[in-house]
């Protein structure tokens, strides 16, 4: 009785086989595990069976449900503006930022102080907002 028979799936002659067709097989690699060349190889048939809308609604109930709501919005915030705006955002981000603080000497910071004629109050608020 070497043979078992399954009505809707065929005939497995027996467990070797099963076991024979696995060690030939080589396992399969998670899509994170895969290589950079491989990835696209992947999802080129997914990208051309969805709509741009359905994969933007993909991405974004996965962000929010690995809790990355700030990429998940990043992700809506792409598709609904125009390609213009898009443009200008990701010319805003890469610009070197002029808000950024500098950090001073304490010397440089008392001759800030003094130059600009700044009140104890004054500092006392300067120095919390450099703080944050």
């Amino acid at each position: 009785m070497n043979d078992l028979v399954l009505p809707a799936v065929g005939t497995i002659s027996s467990n070797k086989d099963l076991q024979a067709k696995k060690i030939r097989d080589r396992p399969a690699k998670s899509f994170e595990e895969s290589s950079l060349r491989t990835k696209p190889r992947v999802t080129k048939a997914l990208v051309s069976e969805s709509s741009p809308e359905l994969l933007c609604s993909a991405a974004r109930a996965s962000l929010t449900k690995s809790g990355k709501r700030t990429a998940a919005k990043l992700v809506s915030l792409v598709l609904t503006t125009s390609p213009r705006r898009y443009k200008r955002m990701k010319n805003i981000q890469d610009t070197p930022s002029y808000s950024a603080l500098k950090s001073y000497s304490p010397e440089e910071a008392l001759a800030l102080i003094i130059d600009s004629r700044m009140g104890k109050e004054d500092v006392r608020c300067w120095k919390c907002w450099m703080c944050h």
